[in-house]
């Protein structure tokens, strides 16, 4: 049987899910851009 790995923390924060050169997530982890354009202003 396979042993169990211990998990130091929850959350993702580090991580790279993806590269993409259409969408970039801000500095802080605030703000998200779509082709240089704010999400909120493009869902509104």
């Amino acid at each position: 049987m396979a042993e169990a790995k211990v998990l130091s923390g929850a959350g993702l924060r580090g991580q790279v899910a993806g590269q993409t050169a259409l969408s970039t997530v801000g500095m802080a982890g605030a703000g998200l851009t779509y082709r240089g354009y704010d999400v909120r202003d493009l869902a509104a």
